[in-house]
């Protein structure tokens, strides 16, 4: 049975930029025609669905799958979602619903993975047990660390209980707005396989307010997404 890569992103620190790459890996790859879901494992992110500019869609959100278990309709859950260009999107909504059991998380990622070339995973920095499910099926975890001392220092302490439940760990050094450490510094400090690297981009907070989300191919942001989707050979019809 079909399983789809699934790419689990994580902040190093807060504000690191994890859910903006992992929307940009999904945008870029639904782009290049993979069947990809993207999904949002942190219920206190307000919701991946405002990177977005979708929270208006119609669709279903976790709080309607929270009850789920066992087996999932594959084919259900990809109708029920709302989606952006064929992009499909598991987000939270703006409820009171806080917490996510374990089971729904196991139940609707293993759908999602049946359905899918791609599932890209946006994940809480403090690994609860939902979150952990996720950690744990993932194809590769992506740690997202802007390259200062500070902001490795907090990705240190996050990456050691990682290692306990994810696989593939790897970094993504994020360029910081003044001069900082270098990519290899960052993945050397954390003793991670360097991913990628992600450039700064000034204009990419208030485009994302606005509802002007779009990773172009020669941005700093699609860049990275390309060569992470490269890196999994995830080319779909783009292949050569």
């Amino acid at each position: 049975m079909r399983s789809a890569v699934t790419l689990a992103f994580v902040g190093g620190c807060g504000g690191g930029g994890a859910t903006t790459l992992a929307a940009a890996v999904a945008v870029t790859a639904s782009r290049r025609g993979l069947r990809t879901m993207l999904i949002d494992g942190d219920p206190l992110g307000g919701g991946i669905d405002l990177a977005l500019g979708s929270e208006t869609d119609q669709g279903s959100r976790w709080p309607e799958l929270i009850n789920a278990a066992g087996r999932v309709s594959a084919g259900a859950l990809r109708a029920a979602l709302p989606k952006v260009s064929g992009l499909a999107i598991l987000s939270w909504d703006r409820s009171d619903v806080t917490a996510l059991p374990p089971e729904a998380m196991r139940s609707v990622l293993s759908a999602a993975q049946r359905s899918s070339d791609l599932v890209v995973l946006d994940l809480p920095r403090r690994a609860d047990p939902a979150a952990e499910e996720a950690f744990v099926r993932a194809t590769s975890t992506l740690v997202v660390v802007p390259r200062d001392v500070r902001s490795c220092a907090a990705a240190a302490r996050l990456v050691a209980p990682l290692r306990d439940v994810a696989t593939d760990l790897r970094v993504v050094a994020r360029e910081p707005a003044l001069n900082g450490l270098s990519a290899i510094d960052v993945a050397d400090h954390l003793s991670l396989p360097l991913a990628a690297k992600l450039g700064f981009e000034r204009d990419l907070p208030s485009l994302m307010d606005e509802g002007r989300f779009d990773p172009r191919p020669r941005s700093a942001l699609g860049r990275a997404a390309s060569e992470l989707l490269d890196l999994f050979a995830l080319y779909g019809s783009m292949a050569a």
